[in-house]
C-alpha cells in the first residue's frame, strides 16, 4: 500500500532500520517463504496418508526438479523406499477401483445394502430403547427426590444430599450411554444412494478434485491409510469404510488387501457429514 516506503512509526523502535532493512531483504530473497509446500501437496495427495510397509513410517516427498517428477518416498534413512509418484497414483486408482460399482447395480444394490445396515443397527436400536427407558425412570426419581424435599418438605437436607448426587451421576451416564447409541446417519437411505453414486465414479472423482478434496475421499473409505508393498509393488489396505465394503462385496469386487482380508469399520456414521464431496 506504500509502494515500498518505509514510514516511521510513533511507537518505541524494537529493532534499528538497519536490521530491519536486513531482515526484510532476506524475506524477499526466500524462494520458500510464503504458504508452505502447496505444489508438494498438489502433487503428492497420499504422502502421509501411504506408509511404507517395511519401516511402517508414513510417505513424504520430493521433485527431480531437472525433469520434474514427483517422487514418493519413505522417511527412515537407509531404507531407500521411494517410488513415481505417478506410478503410485495409478496403483491408487486401481485400488479404488475394487470399490467402484457399475451404475446398472447402483438400484438393485440400494436395498441390499439398506437391510444390511437395519441388520448392523438392530442390537443399537434395541440398546437404544433400553436405555431410554432408563433415563425416565432416572428422571421420575430426581423430580420426586426434588418434590420431596423442596415442595412438600417431606425430605430432611441430608438424605436430599446422600441420593441427590448419586441420581444425577447415574444420569449422567445413561445418557452418554445413549448418546454413543444415536451416534450414525439421520438418514440411512439418502446416506446409501449417495455412497452409491459416489461409488459409480471413484477413481474420476478423486482424479480429478483438489488436494483437499483427495485427502477428505482418501481418509472416508480408508481411515486408517494405506501401505505400500515394495516387495509386490501394490498397495494394501487396512481398515475399510464398511459402506465401500459391503459395495465391493456385494458387486462381486473383493475388496480385499494382498493377504485376502478385510478390516471395516462399525457403521455408516462417516457419511453423515458428505459437504464437499458432491
Amino acid at each position: 500500500m506504500l509502494e515500498g516506503k518505509i514510514v516511521e512509526g510513533e511507537h518505541e523502535r524494537m529493532i534499528s532500520p538497519e536490521i530491519f532493512l536486513k531482515v526484510n531483504n532476506i524475506h524477499k530473497g526466500s524462494v520458500g517463504y510464503g504458504v508452505p509446500h502447496k505444489k508438494e501437496d498438489s502433487a503428492l495427495p497420499l504422502k502421509v496418508f501411504i506408509k511404507c510397509d517395511t519401516c511402517h513410517q508414513p510417505f513424504t516427498g520430493y521433485v527431480v526438479k531437472a525433469k520434474g517428477l514427483w517422487y514418493y518416498k519413505c522417511r527412515t534413512d537407509g531404507c531407500k523406499c521411494n517410488k513415481s509418484a505417478k506410478r503410485i497414483h495409478e496403483l491408487f486408482e486401481g485400488l479404488l477401483n475394487r470399490y467402484c460399482v457399475r451404475e446398472e447395480l447402483i438400484e438393485s444394490l440400494k436395498s441390499v445394502l439398506i437391510t444390511e445396515y437395519n441388520g448392523m443397527n438392530k442390537g443399537n436400536l434395541e440398546q437404544q430403547g433400553i436405555l431410554t427407558s432408563q433415563l425416565k425412570e432416572i428422571n421420575k426419581k430426581i423430580d420426586s427426590l426434588e418434590e420431596s424435599r423442596f415442595v412438600l418438605k417431606e425430605m430432611s437436607q441430608e438424605t436430599f444430599d446422600k441420593f441427590y448426587p448419586r441420581y444425577i451421576k447415574e444420569r449422567e451416564n445413561i445418557a452418554a450411554q445413549l448418546d454413543k447409541c444415536k451416534l450414525g446417519i439421520s438418514n440411512p437411505e439418502e446416506a446409501i444412494q449417495y455412497a452409491l453414486s459416489l461409488s459409480s465414479k471413484l477413481p474420476m472423482v478423486w482424479h480429478s478434485s483438489d488436494v483437499g478434496m483427495k485427502e477428505k475421499l482418501q481418509k472416508l473409505i480408508f481411515p486408517e491409510g494405506i501401505v505400500y508393498d515394495r516387495k509386490n509393488e501394490a498397495l494394501r489396505t487396512g481398515k475399510v469404510n464398511e459402506v465401500f465394503a459391503l459395495i465391493a462385496g456385494l458387486s462381486g469386487n473383493t475388496g480385499s488387501n494382498e493377504k485376502g482380508t478385510n478390516h471395516t469399520d462399525d457403521d455408516l456414521s462417516p457419511f453423515a457429514d458428505r459437504t464437499g464431496l458432491h
